[in-house]
């Protein structure tokens, strides 16, 4: 697989460990991708406005609320 290609993966992957309730935050799912064989994702996602969104779906997901949702 291409750096491109990984780089895809990991992003759509991250969003995806996020939505399913099962991570924390941004830091659980980077852990969770290194141990997959990505060990790129902390550089990949060392952006405060993705870490933020994956944060914020972690969180939703964790309280069962849909996508997208704010939660006040």
């Amino acid at each position: 697989m291409r750096d491109s290609e990984r780089a895809g993966y990991v992003y759509r992957r991250c969003r995806q460990m996020a939505a399913s309730g099962l991570y924390k935050d941004h830091l659980d799912i980077e852990t969770a991708l290194a141990a997959e064989g990505y060990p790129e994702a902390r550089d990949l996602l060392d952006s405060g406005p993705l870490r933020q969104e994956l944060n914020a779906a972690c969180g939703r997901a964790r309280k069962g609320q849909p996508h997208g949702t704010d939660p006040s």
